[in-house]
């Protein structure tokens, strides 16, 4: 479970928001620069929020009235960004393969051959990210998020550059990937559509503040 209750101030914006979520997927929908990314981004470790606590399965992430504020590689979270970022000069299975490489060669292996299988390119392994569709980028850096096991996986609109049949094969490929995936999942996304499509909760957002958050269908068909 992942608990969040932040405060942020910037030049002129203010972030100040409150949620959870229980194995399940959250959507969190709303414009540009209203908060989304930025709170991704408090979640992940890679920007400290001035105030207040972030929680994963009872561990403290952040506290600001303890003064704990865990480094990003100690949080145990999963982050796909919007451009992916792969690492171009690794093939798809040293990708995948990167945030497990402390382990066994064997159980390496095991696993990346398991999650190149599950996003449907077992023989792309060789493969650099130059050489893939945007699609299976996609697909990389989803497997690269899960391999270690995340308590929480992040997802910032990860399918805003792809085209509407590559998006429709993604969005069945991650409700699919839930099944597999014990931890909590929150997706960022601009599109009310895909967001209740993916989203068991809704999270919506205007000017730094959630102004709903709620079962999808409330959300959608009893809107505040």
């Amino acid at each position: 479970m992942l608990e969040v209750d932040i405060k942020k101030r910037l030049p002129g914006f203010t972030l100040e928001v409150a949620f959870s979520v229980n194995r399940e997927i959250l959507s969190i929908l709303g414009r540009s620069g209203s908060g989304k990314t930025m709170t991704l981004l408090s979640i992940a470790g890679l920007l400290c929020p001035d105030e207040g606590y972030i929680k994963l399965n009872g561990n403290v992430l952040f506290d600001s009235a303890k003064k704990i504020c865990l480094p990003a590689q100690k949080r145990n979270i999963g982050f796909v960004f919007q451009n992916y970022a792969l690492f171009p000069h690794l093939t798809v299975r040293e990708n995948i393969a990167y945030g497990i490489r402390h382990l066994p060669k064997q159980e390496i292996q095991e696993k990346t051959c398991q999650l190149l299988s599950l996003i449907h390119i077992p023989d792309l392994g060789h493969r650099y990210p130059n050489e893939l569709s945007s699609g299976q980028q996609q697909r990389v850096a989803l497997a690269r998020a899960i391999a270690p096991s995340p308590g929480v996986l992040l997802l910032d609109e990860p399918f805003s550059a792809l085209d509407a049949l590559r998006k429709e094969q993604l969005e069945y490929e991650l409700l699919a990937l839930q099944q597999v995936y014990s931890g909590d999942i929150i997706f960022v996304t601009h599109d009310l559509a895909q967001g209740y499509k993916l989203g068991s909760k809704m999270a919506v957002y205007e000017a730094g503040r959630i102004v709903q958050c709620d079962a999808k269908q409330k959300v959608v068909y009893s809107p505040i």
